[in-house]
């Protein structure tokens, strides 16, 4: 069972889309994302709400299923061709992150809103 719970982590990891690391970044993507404060606060937002609900009890179905929509998503933005592109993809991943409910306990609540990142 450890070994079980030990790949899912690592492929929940994975799919998470860490915050970008400005230092580091070479792709265009990358570069347009760090070149903007706002996708920059939106990067962080989607890392953190997707962190918070990684770490509620979502269900497996759930959890299988934000590990495939994160990744979905990260392909979406990587095709986007400009800044409004990216912000719009961000945005709406934001607030998708805030829609996975706890199945026990309590709801992880989400970290931010898309409409408080400026």
């Amino acid at each position: 069972m450890r070994v079980f719970w030990g790949i899912l982590v690592c492929v929940a990891q994975q799919a998470s889309a860490a915050p970008i690391n400005c230092d580091k970044a070479i792709t265009k993507i990358e570069l347009q994302i760090c070149a903007s404060s706002t996708l920059r606060r939106l990067d962080m937002a989607v890392d953190r709400n997707y962190q918070g609900s990684m770490a509620t009890d979502i269900g497996s179905q759930a959890r299988n299923h934000l590990i495939r929509t994160q990744r979905d998503w990260l392909l979406k933005r990587n095709d986007c061709l400009d800044v409004f592109c990216i912000e719009k993809t961000y945005r709406e991943r934001v607030d998708a992150l805030c829609e996975y409910p706890a199945i026990r306990g309590v709801n992880w609540g989400c970290k931010i809103r898309s409409d408080e990142v400026e």
